[in-house]
């Protein structure tokens, strides 16, 4: 599932192509950055009708009865 989410930021990771991301899924992408040791850059975006192409896992909701 794709996040679709508003976009804040364009991102760079080492060896990839420049691309957006919204402010939730790139605080995940810091934290990943963070734990291998990787150096990721990120600009405020000035365009806002971008959407977030980050692939996200659906949430799975359990009910208790």
């Amino acid at each position: 599932m794709v996040c679709n989410k508003p976009a804040r930021y364009k991102y760079t990771w080492p060896g990839k192509d420049e691309n957006v991301i919204c402010e939730s899924c790139g605080l995940k992408l810091q934290a990943v950055a963070s734990a291998v040791g990787m150096h990721l850059q990120m600009r405020q975006l000035d365009e806002i009708n971008l959407t977030c192409p980050q692939i996200v896992k659906e949430e799975i909701k359990i009910e208790r009865g």
